[in-house]
């Protein structure tokens, strides 16, 4: 088995006639979908707008993606794109595999995926699916659940196998992967997603400094956060902190880095002069913020809301 580059013109074309049918054939008439894929998605795979999405990829010169096609014995049994971005995190994202259906059960999909890691030589891979039997597939391959993308798609990570992080204050640049994570922390709790006016104030507050945001990052990735407002205590008479929206991706959790950016946010806030950091969390929750720092008893949290004036 091989990849083959497509880069001519007749390739293309294949290509594109390949994928047409990968979606009329799996997607449309598929009763094995984590969510079903709505006809305006199906409208934008089909649309020259996605075809020119794809073609830039393919053809600007950093972090170039790569579409291949996947050939046994001469013939093609299958194709997959996938870019890596090497200037970032050295994410491999595995746009699409396909091994076409008289191919199947062969073994052919996870030979194709290993000859995917030899060519693109990435730090780890990321994935989006919709269907459960792509979920088993890669999750064969060790792939595992990391929640959901701000699209609504069920997103699957093969993690590095070596990990650095480093915990610092939220950059400009890392804003619209906090929103991200705020998307996956909302649904991880049962709150439903930010409006467009609440992600719009929410921004404002951070360009205010109303609230700051941390995080723990993975060379470019954040894969980790937790925010502070600051209020005075009467109490102490100080400047106080609420600690709030703490959220470590699945994929990234057990490995201490909750602690490690936990550590870092109290050594920021006692240097910055905040006497202490309080967290409102559920009971199932309390035993973990203890495990972290948080082992002083306020007393129970409760919450006036304005919407109990209707």
């Amino acid at each position: 088995m091989n990849l083959q580059l497509i880069e001519t013109p007749e390739d293309i074309r294949a290509y594109r006639e390949a994928f047409d049918a990968y979606l009329a054939d799996d997607l449309i008439p598929s009763s094995d979908l984590c969510e079903p894929m709505d006809a305006e998605d199906l409208a934008y795979f089909r649309s020259d707008e996605y075809r020119d999405a794809i073609e830039k990829l393919c053809a600007r010169p950093m972090d170039t993606a790569h579409r291949y096609f996947v050939a046994e014995g001469g013939e093609r049994i299958g194709f997959c794109l996938c870019c890596t971005y090497h200037s970032e995190d050295g994410k491999c994202f595995v746009m699409e595999m396909c091994i076409f259906a008289p191919y199947r059960g062969r073994g052919f999909g996870k030979a194709c995926f290993r000859l995917l890691q030899k060519r693109e030589r990435a730090a780890y891979y990321e994935l989006g699916t919709h269907s459960n039997r792509a979920r088993r597939f890669w999750e064969s391959l060790g792939f595992r659940p990391n929640g959901y993308n701000t699209d609504g798609d069920f997103m699957m990570v093969l993690p590095p196998e070596e990990l650095s992080i480093r915990c610092e204050a939220l950059r400009e640049a890392d804003i619209s992967q906090i929103f991200t994570l705020q998307a996956n922390y909302k649904r991880a709790i049962g709150e439903p997603q930010l409006t467009e006016e609440q992600r719009m104030a929410l921004r404002e507050a951070i360009d205010d400094g109303a609230i700051r945001f941390y995080v723990a990052k993975y060379r470019t990735r954040v894969v980790g956060t937790c925010s502070v407002s600051c209020i005075f205590s009467t109490f102490q008479c100080r400047i106080a902190g609420v600690f709030e929206d703490f959220y470590i991706e699945p994929v990234f959790r057990g490995q201490g880095i909750a602690r490690q950016l936990t550590k870092y946010v109290q050594i920021t806030c006692a240097q910055e002069g905040i006497v202490s950091l309080w967290v409102g969390c559920a009971p199932c929750d309390e035993p973990m913020y203890r495990a972290l720092g948080f082992g002083t008893k306020l007393g129970a949290l409760l919450a006036w809301n304005r919407e109990q004036l209707k």
